[in-house]
């Protein structure tokens, strides 16, 4: 089971990296982001339905934890849940991205 597998929203262009994942500093989540050349595999895709998708794509998961007290959010994220994980190789290239820095992703 994975809790807060939307990063707290932190991606999303309304939050604009204004709130982060819970036990990293601020800022982190963004710079992690930022540094791990993420952005260049989305091919169209926002921010958070990559990261929604990316979590959705993790082979333990059998359930993701997603919050949100907007029904707008709620409206978008079942849209982007009902798409299903990422691509094998879209993940496999995101997974080598963020391995760059050590700790990033398990």
């Amino acid at each position: 089971m994975i809790r807060g597998g939307a990063a707290r929203g932190a991606p999303a262009g309304d939050k604009k990296w204004s709130v982060g994942p819970i036990g990293l500093p601020e800022g982190e989540a963004e710079r992690r982001w930022s540094s791990s050349e993420v952005d260049g595999l989305l091919d169209g895709m926002d921010r958070l339905e990559f990261v929604l998708r990316f979590t959705l794509s993790h082979p333990a998961a059998s359930s993701v934890i997603v919050g949100t007290s907007n029904p707008r959010h709620l409206s978008a994220n079942l849209a982007v849940a009902e798409k299903g994980p990422l691509p094998p190789d879209l993940c496999d290239a995101a997974k080598r991205r963020l391995h760059r820095e050590p700790g990033t992703y398990r």
